[in-house]
């Protein structure tokens, strides 16, 4: 009996220390810091300009995977957003990009449509559901540059998904049958947006300091984005100040919906913007894209220190990663262009000639090619022998790597490399009918422009899976972790972290003893 005791006492004393544990490791508040496009071998590589404040804390002081990917095709911030709050993939979550022809239609569905009235997608099964349902105490806001990237992000049970407006440089919010918070709306009717209006995009610092000296076109002339000639202003979310917006927004948002001020955790999503667009404008390896990564770790800074006032230090866990590596390419040498609207022509006549003339083709979206199946059900023909047909048709054309069936998407599994990253990228209902794999540096353009799209994204190389991932604040103390960690962990970690059960499609794993031990 006295053997009894003393095991229960045990049992009971070693659980109240794990209980301990978990309380001590629980934030007032999750922040999950996404920017739309960021190589892992760049961000590295320029760490040294770096300032103590912004991301070398988060280096230096917190945990740092050097071996981040996603295991899909990250084919933009709407697809990555999905992957990253639901713990699972395109083949799981269904989002394969802005746009598809769903179910072999003939015209397109949207994965929001906001023609009329901004309404969520179909539920994704989301980290956002688990936390409500264990507390509906705890505040979650959804906060971007680009809306539909803030409604992914967030639900209808989110408590703000707020967004720049493009078409007015205002921030917008959805919040059920509320009016916009009175904070918003000065911050709209302020001068703030008039002053980053006003001001040029100047280099952070002397062209000697910078890693990529083979570049400067930027810096060369007058930055000031009002042009002498049109008198028109650069929209804000072209330039580096759209992200200093944001830091603004987020700054009341915490001060007056007192996000972080009581004991229930609360979940903030923040998507910040600018990077992608550097990218595939001036390139990888130029002085602009360079200077882009000092000025975003400016506004990490930013964030930090707002975060340690707000809320309180060591008090808050702060996550930041990206949506997408990028291509190297920077030039037709270094790639190519794949003009899809010519694809789309010329496989509707390839199977003309081979079937008969007809509207075979619906249209070529995010790589893929997509089937009118009504032509083929009323021409009764095999639309297994037709995926093959344009598949084997396909990989003929230049720049073209490979390419995949539906059908064979469908019956066959595939557990490595780069077979698996297009198997989790495939939907049954979503997915087209050949899915095509451009070779590296390759561009897919809907013309022929090259000037206006210098970087693809659409595809599964290493440098456009692999991203940065650094986890800082309550808990976590220094450290780097090799092993590889997939981008679906992500909202188990957040889960366990949280104390609520995992997304229902969620097929990642918790690291978060990586974290805390």
């Amino acid at each position: 009996m006295l053997r009894i005791t003393i095991l229960l006492t045990s049992i009971f004393a070693l659980t109240n220390v794990c209980f301990a544990s978990e309380t001590v490791n629980k934030p007032k508040v999750i922040i999950n810091v996404v920017v739309d496009a960021m190589r892992n071998d760049d961000f590295m590589r320029y760490a040294k300009n770096y300032s103590n404040t912004g991301f070398n804390k988060l280096i230096n002081k917190g945990v740092y995977a050097t071996n981040a990917h996603y295991s899909n095709i990250p084919a933009n911030t709407m697809v990555s957003a999905a992957t990253i709050i639901t713990g699972s993939n395109p083949r799981q979550h269904g989002i394969i990009g802005k746009e598809w022809y769903a179910n072999g239609q003939n015209f397109l569905t949207m994965a929001i449509d906001t023609s009329r009235e901004i309404t969520f997608p179909a539920p994704l099964y989301s980290i956002i559901d688990k936390i409500k349902y264990n507390d509906s105490a705890s505040k979650v806001i959804s906060i971007a540059i680009d809306k539909n990237t803030a409604i992914i992000s967030g639900d209808a049970t989110t408590e703000r998904v707020i967004w720049l407006d493009k078409n007015d440089g205002q921030w917008k919010e959805v919040r059920g049958l509320e009016k916009e918070p009175w904070w918003l709306t000065i911050l709209n009717n302020g001068k703030t947006k008039k002053r980053y209006d006003n001001t040029p995009w100047t280099a952070t610092y002397s062209k000697e300091a910078y890693i990529n000296q083979n570049s400067y076109k930027l810096f060369k002339k007058d930055t000031s984005k009002k042009s002498k000639h049109t008198k028109t202003i650069t929209p804000i979310e072209e330039t580096p100040f759209c992200n200093s917006y944001l830091n603004d927004c987020l700054s009341s948002l915490f001060t007056f919906d007192k996000i972080g001020k009581d004991t229930v955790c609360d979940f903030v999503t923040i998507n910040l913007g600018f990077s992608k667009s550097v990218y595939e404008k001036y390139g990888a390896k130029s002085i602009e894209t360079e200077d882009m990564f000092y000025k975003i770790d400016k506004e990490i800074s930013r964030l930090i220190n707002m975060l340690d006032h707000e809320v309180g230090k060591d008090e808050y866990l702060l996550i930041f990663t990206s949506a997408s590596g990028m291509s190297d390419g920077t030039s037709k040498n270094e790639g190519g262009v794949f003009n899809q609207t010519k694809a789309h022509v010329l496989v509707n006549a390839f199977l003309s000639a081979q079937y008969g003339v007809d509207n075979w083709v619906s249209g070529y979206k995010n790589n893929e090619i997509y089937f009118n199946h009504k032509t083929i059900y009323r021409r009764k023909v095999s639309l297994e022998e037709l995926q093959n047909a344009v598949a084997n048709f396909i990989i003929k054309f230049n720049g073209v790597e490979t390419a995949y069936t539906a059908t064979s998407l469908t019956r066959t599994s595939y557990y490595n490399g780069i077979d698996k990253r297009i198997y989790n990228s495939f939907n049954f209902i979503n997915s087209g009918d050949v899915i095509v794999v451009l070779k590296p540096n390759w561009l897919s353009v809907v013309n022929s422009d090259f000037s206006k799209n210098r970087c693809g994204n659409i595809a599964p190389w290493e440098n456009i899976v692999s991203v940065p991932l650094l986890i800082y604040g309550k808990g976590v103390k220094h450290k780097t972790i090799r092993a590889k960690i997939d981008m679906t962990d992500i909202a188990p970690t957040i889960a366990e972290i949280m104390g609520v059960s995992r997304p229902e499609k969620a097929i990642g794993n918790s690291f978060t003893n990586n974290i805390y031990n």
